[in-house]
C-alpha cells in the first residue's frame, strides 16, 4: 500500500480525472496533473478486471509496489491516477514493472 501522503484524495482525484492529461497503453490508462506540490498516486482497478475483490486487491498492491519503487526516479511531481484496464491480472510482476516503466516514459514523467 502507498502511504496516506503518497495517496490522492477524493476531491482531487476528481480533479486529477476531469482535467488530466491522459496517456493510454494496451493494458493500463494514466491521467497526470502536473504543476503539484507533491507527487501522489491512486490506483484505479475496476470490476471489468476481476468480480473477485480479492484478485483486485492484490493487483492495486502490486501497482502500489512498482509505483513505490519508481517514484525516486520520476522528473516532476505530479499527480498520477492509474486506470488498470482487462488483461493486466495476467502479469507477471516483472512484466508490470516493464509496462509501468512504459507508460511513465511516454508521459514523459521518467528518464
Amino acid at each position: 500500500m502507498l502511504s496516506k501522503q503518497q495517496r490522492i484524495g477524493t476531491p482531487n482525484l476528481k480533479k486529477v480525472l476531469q482535467t488530466g492529461l491522459r496517456v493510454e497503453s494496451p493494458l493500463f490508462s494514466m491521467k497526470v496533473l502536473s504543476g503539484q506540490k507533491s507527487l501522489r498516486f491512486a490506483v484505479v482497478v475496476p470490476k471489468k478486471v476481476s468480480l473477485k475483490a480479492v484478485v483486485r486487491n492484490v493487483l492495486k498492491r502490486r501497482v502500489s509496489h512498482v509505483l513505490r519503487d519508481l517514484s525516486p526516479r520520476l522528473i516532476q511531481s505530479p499527480y498520477v491516477a492509474l486506470t488498470l484496464k482487462k488483461g493486466v491480472e495476467a502479469l507477471s510482476f516483472t512484466a508490470l514493472t516493464h509496462e509501468l516503466e512504459v507508460l511513465f516514459k511516454k508521459a514523459r514523467l521518467l528518464s
